[in-house]
C-alpha cells in the first residue's frame, strides 16, 4: 500500500531542493540554479513556503505558495496580491492519480493555517482543475506568447470572520 506524506520545505533539506530545480528545469526551463535560490529564501520565510508530496517517501510532487511569480514582471498590477499558488508539479508517471488536487488542497489550508486569506494562480494548462477545487477565474491575460487565466480563491481565513 502506498503512503502519501506533505513535507513543508525547510532550509535543511539541499537534496529536495535539487530535485525540485530538476524538475522545474525540465518542464518550464526554469535555470537550475535560480531555483534554488528561490528554494532556500521560501524555506527561510514563514509567509511563503514550498511542499512536496512524499509517496513511499519518494519525491512526486511539488508546489508553493510565493509573493513574487514570472506574471507580476509582465503585468505588473498583479502586484497587489501578495500570494500566488505557483509552479505546481506531478512527475510525469504519477499524473493522473489526483496529486495535484491533494497538493492544491494542502496548500491552500496550510495558506489558511498561516492567516492568509486570499491566494492567486494564473494558468493555461489546468483551468478545469482549478474550477473544480473551487477556485474563481478572474481574466485570461497575456503572459509572453501565451494566454492565461489568472484566478482567486479565499481560503477562508479564521481573520475574516473576526469583527470589531
Amino acid at each position: 500500500m502506498s503512503v502519501i506524506d506533505f513535507k513543508i520545505l525547510i532550509p535543511e533539506d539541499q537534496t529536495l531542493m535539487e530535485t525540485i530545480a530538476e524538475w522545474y528545469y525540465d518542464e518550464w526551463s526554469i535555470p537550475y540554479e535560480k531555483s534554488i535560490l528561490k528554494l532556500k529564501a521560501i524555506a527561510n520565510d514563514h509567509s511563503q513556503f514550498q511542499v512536496v508530496i512524499l509517496q513511499n517517501s519518494n519525491p512526486v510532487a511539488t508546489g508553493g505558495v510565493y509573493h513574487q511569480v514570472g506574471l507580476l514582471e509582465l503585468q505588473p498590477r498583479f502586484n497587489i496580491h501578495k500570494h500566488w499558488l505557483a509552479l505546481v508539479y506531478t512527475l510525469p508517471t504519477m499524473r493522473k492519480q489526483g496529486l495535484g488536487g491533494k497538493l492544491c488542497n494542502y496548500l491552500e489550508a496550510l495558506a489558511k493555517d498561516r492567516g492568509i486569506r486570499e491566494i492567486h494562480l494564473f494558468t493555461d494548462t489546468a483551468v478545469s482543475l482549478y474550477r473544480q477545487l473551487g477556485w474563481s477565474e478572474m481574466e485570461v491575460v497575456e503572459y509572453g506568447s501565451r494566454r492565461v487565466t489568472v484566478m482567486k480563491k479565499a481560503t477562508g481565513s479564521i481573520e475574516d470572520e473576526i469583527t470589531v
